[in-house]
């Protein structure tokens, strides 16, 4: 599939923050045909702002299926394929320090807002780079830390020194799920004197490579030939010259599994109508 994107979105004045959020553009459009013909099948009986209200609510949610999808497309950051997508910045958003987590006493230092780049910060509701009569689109991101989430297991531990393969034990550990980050992907459509929001929640889930050492000297274990070594499987064989435990740590720079999963179970949708 392609990963062209629609354009290049920019953060509002106000925060001076600009980023380009690689959508599938022929994805979104088949997505939003289908729904103006939905629209032009509801019975002609209703109002016009039934029909502005059902066309804004799709064009949110048109959108926010496009991202949903580029943000579940990968499965590691280190996948070349995921640069400048949609995915590779959600990343860095989650993982800088120049994008603050989300606090409820100062919502709107802690939301940040981007829009088409074409758009007239003075009149959100022009079309700004889409068709003429397709409303105009606002994407509002934050993050939260994921308080549920136990994060004393990426302080490493001990494993004891053992006859026989380490390879389930291993797995064990390299196998650990942290659960970090909440990240919030809000849409906002605009069309005519509508307003509809759309706001979905994922989780990023993370896997990290293992650190394995003992008594100060990094062990690296061979699957392959089955006993440790010295600093990678192509060293020397270690010998445990003692009893004491083999330490182990988490390299939380270098992942070996990152996805975004959808809490499915928390949605919010918000519509209204300017006067």
């Amino acid at each position: 599939m392609i990963r062209h994107g629609l354009e290049q979105l920019k953060a509002n004045g106000k925060k001076g923050v600009s980023m380009a959020l690689v959508l599938c553009i022929s994805a979104f459009f088949m997505a939003f045909a289908a729904a103006i013909l939905y629209t032009a099948g509801v019975v002609t009986a209703q109002s016009t702002h039934r029909l502005e209200e059902e066309r804004c609510y799709r064009l949110a949610k048109s959108y926010a299926d496009v991202l949903g999808r580029e943000l579940t497309r990968y499965q590691n950051k280190g996948d070349t394929a995921a640069a400048g997508s949609f995915y590779a910045f959600a990343n860095q958003f989650l993982d800088g320090e120049r994008y603050l987590e989300y606090n409820s006493d100062y919502p709107d230092t802690s939301k940040y807002q981007y829009v088409l780049d074409t758009t007239d910060l003075s009149d959100i509701t022009k079309s700004g780079s889409l068709p003429e009569n397709f409303g105009n689109l606002r994407i509002t991101l934050s993050k939260e830390k994921n308080s549920s989430e136990n994060q004393t297991e990426l302080e490493g531990g001990e494993i004891p020194v053992q006859t026989g393969s380490y390879d389930a034990v291993i797995a064990e550990k390299q196998n650990i799920s942290v659960r970090q980050y909440i990240f919030t992907v809000e849409v906002t459509a605009y069309f005519n004197d509508m307003t509809y929001a759309y706001s979905t929640e994922y989780t990023r889930e993370e896997k990290y490579n293992v650190q394995f050492s003992h008594n100060g000297t990094t062990i690296v274990w061979d699957t392959d030939d089955q006993v440790w070594k010295v600093g990678n499987t192509s060293g020397n064989e270690y010998s445990f010259d003692n009893s004491d435990l083999i330490q182990y740590k988490y390299l939380t720079g270098s992942t070996t599994s990152c996805i975004f999963v959808e809490n499915a179970d928390i949605q919010e949708e918000t519509a209204d109508a300017e006067t």
